[in-house]
């Protein structure tokens, strides 16, 4: 069991207190604090508790603030960190106090971030007492400090303060990590190492020979160019009569790799919570407005079948389906957004998919653009909704046209070649699992996006094309199309050169799937004869619904009660092939009335029907991914043949 921490907390508000406990016990397994919110009690409390860190709100009252704490904590202990979290707190006042010796702030809503600067203060104090304890111990003797610094593990420098700041001596350690000899550390300065301007670099040898002990945090160069994240602790040694700098490096690369791959995976989660609270939202309207439009589409294909494909009046049925349908389109793409949609997978070549869909995106490109289609990868198979994909990458050939309106250079290229994630890759590419992708790459030679705006052009709402109408909503549904495909998109952008998007969808290794031959018909010529029990509460998709499967032949028996439906069965010896319900009603859902129907008819057979998509079904009711389902709009030939499969 390792030692217990101890921290004391300076903040008036319980709420606070509880949420900064929580986010430590998913970082120490043994801790305890103490809390207190004026100038005697944190003295007090100082001395007796005698902490690890201090952790305190900015603005605790009237009398006493986080500049304070900091002041009394240094003059207490100097070895204590010091973090200022605060809900809201301007750079200038955080930059301040830094200066004053607070060892990092973390802002209210970014409260996860807590633990994980605790802990890298710790180890930093740490570090850095140890090595005062050196430095104080090197003062004591030049023989000991030799024996010291020849010893140490950490590379060590010996400098010269004045502003040429050439290195004297250095430790094997420093040796072996820099991968100078110690006669090429001779005729080098500390400039030839740091990559700051000089200037900054004289201020700052400065502070080190006037403070006993200053901490940097820089890369340095090595002698093959390599760069590492070092932190650097620097102070004044008296040796030889004569007052040098001592710096101890400790090598933090990994450790920032490490940080930098969390906070993109903080953004990541971020982004898709949005992306999801988008999604449900959509998927609760998507529900009332597919209750729309299923009646409307029914209607249609009921108007259709009674007249003459001749006539006027057929025409205006087939543009009031036409219509409704790309209602229903629209419906798909915003459900897209939090990953709800119905897809529709099927096991396609990558090869076949883009040379079907060429001619579509030339049409897309205007004729003072080159365009290139480069397909290097034939062979590899994927799984995929082959309407979604194709959306995903005529949305990026739009952008791509857009950014070339003032290019010099136009030129767009589609590039779909083999990537491989491996074990060593794998931290770059978070999203992804180690195996085998098709790599589709959509580039232009545009106007690039600019740096501030990266990390925000998948976020919904987001644009820059509000003069032109831009919703915005384009990149996020591309998203959350490829996180359902269960691959990711990334981006890569300059100012003045370009943009790249990269879409990476996962190989399957099974074969292709048959194209399957629609040998029904129309809905004139598909017959059934069967006996439906149609329950939705929702009189205008019942009545509509009913009247396109009677079209077809089927028996249809439609109430728009559930209870109804159990009375029927139960009390008049009401039998039926097929149950078609609603999954969402009063008194009963679906599923519920399935199971009590199907205890009373042997062999009911069952098609579920609803306005939410299946995922929104799974979270709300635990509907069973293998049910037979159909998401709303739909029309009647696309029941009827649904009816036809379940019955065999």
């Amino acid at each position: 069991m390792g030692s217990v921490l101890k921290f004391l907390i300076v903040e008036d508000n319980e709420a606070d207190i509880e949420l900064m406990s929580r986010e430590l016990k998913k970082i120490f397994d043994h801790y305890e604090y103490k809390v207190c919110c004026d100038k005697n009690s944190f003295v007090e409390l100082f001395k007796k508790f005698e902490p690890d860190l201090v952790i305190t709100d900015y603005q605790i009252s009237s009398e006493i603030n986080g500049k304070d704490i900091i002041m009394l904590s240094k003059n207490l202990n100097p070895f204590v960190p010091v973090i200022i979290v605060s809900g809201s707190i301007g750079e200038e006042l955080a930059v301040e106090c830094l200066r004053l010796g607070a060892g990092d702030y973390v802002l209210k809503d970014r409260i996860k971030r807590l633990p994980f600067s605790v802990k890298d203060l710790i180890e930093k104090e740490k570090i850095r007492k140890e090595n005062f304890e050196l430095m104080e111990n090197l003062k004591a003797s030049n023989e000991r400090y030799m024996t010291m610094f020849d010893n140490s593990r950490l590379p060590m420098l010996l400098i010269d303060p004045d502003d040429s700041l050439k290195i004297l001596d250095v430790n094997k350690a420093a040796v072996n990590f820099y991968g100078y000899s110690k006669d090429e550390f001779k005729v080098l300065t500390i400039y030839d190492l740091v990559i700051l301007p000089k200037e900054e670099v004289i201020d700052l040898a400065k502070i080190a020979k006037n403070d006993s002990q200053s901490f940097f945090d820089f890369q340095h160069r090595l002698k093959n160019g390599e760069m590492k994240y070092v932190n650097v602790y620097s102070g004044p040694i008296k040796f030889d009569d004569r007052v040098n700098l001592l710096s101890i490096v400790v090598d933090v690369t990994e450790k920032k790799r490490l940080e930098e791959k969390a906070k993109q995976l903080e953004e990541r989660i971020h982004l898709m919570n949005r992306i999801e609270s988008m999604g449900r939202l959509a998927g609760t309207i998507a529900h009332d407005f597919n209750n729309i439009l299923t009646p409307i589409i029914a209607y249609s294909d009921v108007g259709c079948s009674i007249t003459s494909e001749e006539s006027e009046l057929h025409n205006y049925f087939k543009q009031i389906k036409y219509a409704a349908e790309k209602g229903a389109s629209l419906t798909r793409q915003i459900l897209a957004l939090g990953r709800k949609q119905v897809m529709m997978f099927k096991k396609i070549e990558i090869k076949k998919f883009i040379d079907e869909n060429a001619n579509l995106f030339r049409r897309l490109i205007r004729e003072d653009i080159d365009f290139v289609l480069d397909v290097r990868d034939s062979q590899s198979i994927v799984n995929i909704d082959v309407g979604q994909i194709t959306q995903v990458l005529v949305n990026l050939l739009v952008n791509a046209v857009d950014a070339l309106k003032n290019a010099k250079e136009k030129k767009i290229v589609i590039e779909v070649d083999r990537f491989v994630v491996t074990e060593d890759i794998i931290d770059n590419y978070v999203d992804l699992s180690i195996g085998d992708y098709v790599r589709i790459s959509v580039s232009d030679t545009g106007c690039g996006i600019p740096k501030e705006h990266m990390k925000n052009i998948f976020e919904p709402f987001f644009t820059t094309k509000l003069e032109s109408g831009g919703s915005g909503l384009g990149l996020s549904i591309c998203l959350g199309i490829i996180k359902q495909h269960k691959g990711d998109i990334k981006v890569y952008s300059e100012e003045g050169v370009g943009t790249t998007f990269k879409i990476f969808l996962p190989i399957v290794k099974t074969k292709v799937e048959d194209e399957l031959s629609d040998n029904i018909g129309t809905n004139n010529t598909l017959r059934l004869n069967c006996n439906v029990l149609l329950v939705e509460d929702d009189l205008l998709v019942l009545e509509a619904v009913s009247k396109g499967l009677e079209k077809m032949g089927c028996r249809v028996l439609a109430v728009s009660d559930p209870a109804e439906a159990i009375d029927k069965v139960l009390n008049e010896g009401v039998n039926c092939d097929i149950l078609v319900t609603d999954i969402i009603m009063p008194k009963y859902d679906g599923k519920q009335l399935y199971k009590l129907l199907s205890s009373i008819i042997k062999g009911l057979k069952v098609i579920f029907i609803s306005g939410y998509s299946h995922a929104m079904l799974e979270d709300i009711l635990d509907i069973e991914k293998g049910i037979t389902f159909i998401q709303k709009p739909f029309d009647a030939k696309m029941l009827a043949l649904k009816i036809k499969e379940v019955l065999g």
